[in-house]
């Protein structure tokens, strides 16, 4: 990043670009210390542009995704501004939770920061997990199933509305964690992976915990090996 103060005026006509790296030098020098000599990988990445690039998109991203998405949090960016770029922009990687709707998932992004303090984000291409990090959809609550198959979150759902039964009586479930079985029937469907098959470890009301089979049968299931664990 150029750095021009030959003249008062020079000064004066700084670009951000170069007030920025200026303001962010102690960082800069401190970062270089704790880190040590940079791997050749790195050697083309702006650290100063780049980290200012990521806190700019961070703070864009939460509050935008933030009044959709009620509850997202933006955990971490992570930006790649070359030192042969005029400007501040590259290719960022943004990290995010969303506990009401139990996802967490990565946003790739195209970033820019305009000579007017403006932040550009494009999101090129997103992934999501559930929070035990099973595949699942990044459309709030959207889940796959059919053709005799089921995701592992909508097995979930089908557990605690509708109990499990054991040999002397019915209970309702209180929670339910499901994995599918890939040794049987398993792909990878259109929001989540999903499963002929699922093991599945239940909390009832009755305050017993249960290991249970569910089977998926036509558009229906059933549940086997119902066992007090």
């Amino acid at each position: 990043m150029r750095r021009v103060r030959e003249t008062t005026r020079a000064k004066q006509d700084e670009t951000p670009r170069t007030r920025i790296a200026t303001a962010l030098t102690a960082l800069v020098v401190l970062a270089i210390a704790a880190l040590g000599v940079a791997s050749q990988a790195d050697a083309a990445r702006d650290p100063s542009a780049s980290g200012f690039l990521a806190g700019a998109v961070k703070q864009a991203m939460q509050s935008s995704l933030g009044k959709q998405l009620p509850g997202l949090k933006i955990t971490s960016v992570t930006c790649f501004v070359p030192t042969s770029s005029s400007a501040i922009e590259g290719k960022c990687t943004a990290k995010f939770t969303a506990a009401k709707l139990a996802l967490k998932g990565v946003y790739r992004i195209n970033g820019k920061l305009s000579n007017t303090s403006r932040t550009t984000v494009t999101v090129t291409s997103k992934a999501c997990t559930d929070l035990r990090g099973r595949r699942a959809s990044c459309t709030a609550g959207e889940t796959s199933s059919g053709n005799g198959m089921i995701s592992a979150a909508l097995a979930e759902t089908n557990l605690r509305a509708n109990g499990i039964s054991t040999q002397a009586k019915k209970l309702k479930v209180k929670s339910a964690v499901c994995n599918g079985i890939k040794s049987k029937k398993w792909q990878h469907a259109k929001f989540d992976d999903v499963y002929t098959q699922l093991k599945c470890s239940v909390k009832a009301s009755d305050g017993g915990s249960y290991s249970v089979t569910f089977v998926m049968s036509g558009d229906g299931y059933g549940l086997t090996n119902v066992t007090r664990t």
